[in-house]
């Protein structure tokens, strides 16, 4: 969910699943995370924005695992922040594409101390479809 309080700025919030699999991990986990955009182009057929959350990871199982390098093992609950430049592409009057690259740490912030904090950081990309539930209306002021 995104709300358009500017025409340079929204803020909303996402629910997430994560499938975290790799040679030491195989888990899952759900996150929901509050956010900010700003926008750096906002035209009606095209958006240009970086985006900035944080907020709670729940895994199924420790994360992150043991590794060769790093003995120490994750918990379940984490925090999370995700930072991310997109674009969205609108392809129908209430329908956006979005593409976007993005950096996403995890870590429990030492609440189990730092034996129980080994973090983990990964880049990806982002491609997605948003829909708009209700018609954006533009107030006109004279």
């Amino acid at each position: 969910m995104n709300f358009q309080l500017r025409k340079w700025m929204s803020i909303g919030i996402e629910a997430h699943l994560y499938f975290m699999r790799d040679m030491y991990n195989n888990t899952m986990g759900t996150a929901l995370r509050p956010f900010a955009r700003f926008y750096m182009a906002n035209r009606a057929n095209w958006r240009l924005y970086l985006s900035s959350g944080g907020g709670l990871i729940y895994c199924i199982d420790p994360f992150p695992a043991p590794t060769f390098n790093d003995g120490r093992i994750g918990t379940r609950l984490n925090g999370t922040t995700r930072y991310d430049l997109s674009t969205e592409i609108r392809f129908s009057p209430r329908t956006f594409f979005t593409a976007g690259i993005c950096h996403l740490h995890i870590s429990n912030g030492n609440t189990k101390r730092v034996d129980r904090n080994p973090s983990h950081d990964s880049n990806g990309f982002i491609f997605g479809i948003s829909h708009m539930l209700w018609p954006h209306h533009q107030h006109i002021t004279h």
